[in-house]
């Protein structure tokens, strides 16, 4: 070690080793996946009021929503994904482009195959499917 980094590793004491083991410890109980998915939101208070946002990481147990709009932690949201899931902010910070990350918690969390569904790695277990050959064939015979 260079006498500058000893100098450095010194002076942090075990700050230094608070901050690597803290580095090697994952919290998170489920695995977030990147996503880039629209969607709409309201909150729960009764306001009929319908925001848009992105939704940018997703995992079973809640989502990063990029809104242009700020909402306090605790306050109530229902997301329309594939249906509509009821969630909780749990902190906001803006970002550089004048936007918001919300961390947002699922009341429920979603099952697997919930998850699959919204990134796109299954058909979705609810609701009618109709491929463009079914579509053709309906309206040749009608």
């Amino acid at each position: 070690m260079s006498p500058l980094a000893s100098k450095l590793h010194d002076g942090l004491g075990d700050r230094s080793s608070r901050l690597d083991s803290h580095r090697q410890v994952e919290r998170r109980a489920w695995v977030r996946h990147e996503c880039r998915l629209g969607t709409f939101f309201l909150t729960n208070s009764g306001a009929e009021v319908c925001y848009s946002g992105t939704i940018r990481h997703i995992s079973r147990g809640g989502i990063n929503l990029v809104s242009s709009r700020t909402f306090e932690p605790k306050t109530p949201l229902l997301l329309l994904l594939k249906t509509v899931v009821e969630a909780r902010v749990v902190h906001a910070s803006a970002s550089s482009d004048g936007k918001w990350a919300l961390g947002c918690a699922f009341i429920k969390e979603l099952a697997e195959e919930e998850l699959d569904c919204l990134l796109g790695d299954r058909p979705p277990a609810f609701g009618l499917r109709i491929g463009a050959e079914e579509r053709g064939s309906k309206n040749s015979t009608s």
